[in-house]
């Protein structure tokens, strides 16, 4: 399916979002793989820091644009995720991961941070102008 790429976000023409999780989640991998071989040489803030700097960016950046997913790439994107957790838990497969917001959540979060600064004038123009 074609698709173009614009400020790091991939769109189709039926906005289904698959090449942008795959994209995505390649990128993540690569992150969770690097967290993982530095894990057993740092403490846990230190990975929670790197967590935030190499992974969880990609979680959010545009969310509120690609939002819309089907259950098959929400679930890649919370396994990813899950499994980040898990490595900075250092913990296994099987452990919980419910301390920590899952992406369904951040990306409502997301938007409704979004729509506040909309509506507080606190946004650019161009979106100020979509809302009444």
């Amino acid at each position: 399916m074609p698709h173009t790429k614009s400020l790091g976000v991939y769109f189709d023409q039926n906005f289904s979002w698959s090449k942008h999780v795959n994209e995505t989640a390649k990128i993540i991998s690569s992150g969770i793989g690097a967290l993982e071989r530095l894990r057993p040489f740092i403490c846990e803030e230190t990975a929670i820091l790197l967590y935030r700097a190499l992974i969880e960016l990609y979680f959010d950046y545009c969310c509120p644009v690609w939002d819309g997913l089907n259950n098959e790439l929400a679930d890649k994107l919370q396994k990813l995720q899950n499994r980040a957790i898990q490595v900075i838990a250092k913990s296994d497969y099987y452990s919980s991961t419910t301390a920590w917001d899952n992406l369904c959540t951040r990306r409502r979060k997301q938007k409704l941070k979004l729509m506040f600064k909309t509506l507080n004038d606190q946004s650019p123009e161009y979106l100020k102008g979509l809302l009444i």
